[in-house]
């Protein structure tokens, strides 16, 4: 059932049929790959398959890129090979990540692609939902993955993403795909490994259909984290009265009005207009900054980055006293 799914997906996101896949040479993408080749056997297709080799895991990463390689060119499809080079292991899944994107953009530059293929599956979305949980996220993260994105006028599709591993697995042995292991997910010394190996086991003793459960919740959060996002944009148009460099000031009556919903994402808007970016920002900040929105005495307050957020008469104002990452 795996090849009429992924036709759909085709035919519906992907009508140039022109895309960078990224590859790592593991189940997931390997089995990608080979539904691909099967759709370009009957549709014109252009893939270019993209493989970074970040020498991790010595000769063996070699042998990821190998077969990456030689799978690539036997199915006719373009191959881009990439040698990261990352730090060291604090924060080395966060740096492989970085890399890996940074390849995916130079190739989308090269090739004048916008649409890039990765190979994630339910099972991968279901743990990725509960990390986040874990970490406490918002509704925001606990939508996780998109089958398609859009990002900057670049188009991010999971065509496996309401695919379970189980189902992956199956299709593998079926048309006998070779592919690499990677030892490294066997240990527990990431979280994600933690929740894949002991968390969703006890999740699933308790309901077998808990994967698809919580895939089906983490959908309904991305339709209703759209709404409130489309909403916020909307309130933020009215509470923007201006601004300059290094400063944003915004109606303090029409920020009253809102929702607590809407009122904490039109200042996330706010923060990331002086900041650029919101991954700083936490619950505290927000209930700090609400508390002098309705105070009836003015106030300051100290934000990550530098940045500072004052109430006093009619108007809220943020400061950024850091350097130009975001100019007006």
């Amino acid at each position: 059932m795996l090849y009429p799914h992924i036709k759909r997906i085709v035919d519906s996101y992907m009508p140039q049929r022109t895309a960078i896949i990224g590859v790592s040479g593991g189940l997931d993408s390997m089995v990608l790959l080979h539904l691909l080749h099967r759709y370009q056997q009957h549709h014109d297709m252009r893939i270019i398959v993209a493989h970074v080799n970040y020498g991790l895991r010595a000769q063996d990463s070699d042998m990821d890129e190998s077969l990456v390689m030689k799978q690539s060119q036997l199915y006719g499809f373009k191959y881009e090979g990439h040698r990261g080079q990352l730090g060291d292991v604090h924060g080395i899944q966060l740096q492989a990540r970085i890399c890996r994107y940074d390849f995916f953009k130079q190739l989308q530059g090269k090739y004048h692609i916008d649409t890039l293929l990765l190979a994630h599956h339910m099972d991968d979305q279901v743990e990725t939902v509960m990390q986040h949980m874990i970490r406490g996220a918002g509704l925001h993260g606990l939508k996780g993955m998109h089958i398609y994105q859009e990002i900057n006028n670049y188009h991010i599709i999971r065509p496996l993403l309401a695919c379970r591993k189980a189902d992956l697995n199956a299709y593998a042995t079926r048309f006998n795909i070779t592919y690499r292991d990677d030892v490294s997910n066997q240990s527990d010394y990431y979280m994600r490994n933690k929740v894949r190996h002991h968390l969703m086991p006890l999740i699933e003793s308790l309901n077998p259909k808990a994967c698809e459960h919580i895939y089906d919740m983490s959908r309904s959060m991305h339709e209703d984290d759209d709404y409130l996002s489309h909403m916020a944009d909307s309130a933020w148009k009215d509470c923007n009265v201006s601004q300059t460099t290094g400063k944003l000031t915004l109606c303090r009556q029409a920020l009253r009005a809102l929702h607590i919903s809407i009122l904490k994402r039109v200042l996330i808007l706010a923060f990331k207009h002086i900041e650029g970016n919101a991954i700083d920002l936490n619950r505290d900040h927000l209930d700090r900054m609400r508390y002098l929105i309705y105070s009836e005495h003015g106030g300051q307050y100290s934000l990550p980055c530098q940045g500072t957020f004052i109430a006093k008469g009619k108007y809220i104002e943020l400061l950024w006293n850091g350097p130009s990452k975001h100019p007006f």
